[in-house]
């Protein structure tokens, strides 16, 4: 018997409702490795799992592996790509997004089932022309979640995610840097002026040192939810060789 398989070779092979229904079977059974890997050629080779019992061990091996060096990689942030003949952008100016685009994203962040919600706020068809810079403008968020990003590739999916956590993660960092500069300043002041500060802060209110530790608190609070929120999932799985091929037959 022989079967032919469409092996993905890179993540925008790989439609994002797919990798959802991945994620949800491997959060489910994280400790069975045999099994993940056979729900791997089952979604995204498209391969039987009544037909996954008869290849031979070393075939299936090598074939998840490839599988899983593919869904492990890191994407750069995918600016725009072509679903059902329609171009899509990612938002071009965040400084620029509206309460409702916030509001509605916000609410998805770090919700696997949601990841189409979020992408429907992340990704628009283009509005007009792109001109010679690459430059391009989207159309207006309407807040109706696009069903048909369901279909989207996957590698623009996880670049945004990846995206927004590394630029939220630059702007924590920033904040605690400014905090710990403060610090040091304050060390550097004399007895005098720490007295000073002190009997002034007796008549203005004595909560300041609380205020700013309840600060520091919270943003290393946030630094730990991004952290969940966006990091790319962890597989249990580990690949033992690499060997992509768009179509393998066994």
């Amino acid at each position: 018997m022989k079967i032919e398989l469409n092996i993905p070779e890179k993540l925008s092979d790989i439609k994002l409702k797919d990798y959802q229904k991945f994620l949800d079977i491997a959060d489910k059974n994280k400790d069975n490795e045999i099994f993940l890997r056979q729900k791997l050629l089952q979604i995204f080779c498209g391969m039987p799992l009544d037909t996954v019992d008869k290849i031979k061990r070393s075939d299936f091996m090598e074939i998840t592996d490839s599988v899983l060096s593919v869904i492990q990689q890191q994407p750069e942030l995918v600016h725009t790509f072509v679903l059902n003949d329609v171009e899509y952008g990612f938002i071009p100016n965040l400084d620029d997004m509206s309460l409702g685009e916030f509001v509605d994203a916000d609410s998805a962040l770090g919700e696997t089932k949601l990841l189409v919600q979020l992408m429907s706020v992340f990704y628009r068809p283009l509005k007009g022309q792109k001109n010679g810079k690459g430059q391009y403008n989207i159309v207006a968020y309407n807040g109706v979640v696009n069903e048909e990003l369901k279909d989207m590739p996957v590698d623009a999916a996880l670049s945004s995610l990846v995206f927004f956590y590394l630029l939220s993660n630059e702007l924590l960092t920033i904040i605690q840097s400014c905090l710990a500069k403060e610090k040091r300043e304050n060390k550097t002041k004399t007895k005098v002026a720490k007295l000073t500060l002190e009997k002034v802060s007796e008549k203005s209110g004595v909560g300041t040192y609380q205020l700013k530790h309840s600060l520091e608190v919270t943003i290393l609070g946030l630094k730990r939810l991004l952290d969940n929120q966006f990091m790319l999932p962890y597989f249990t799985l580990h690949t033992s060789k690499t060997n992509n091929n768009q179509k393998k037959t066994l």
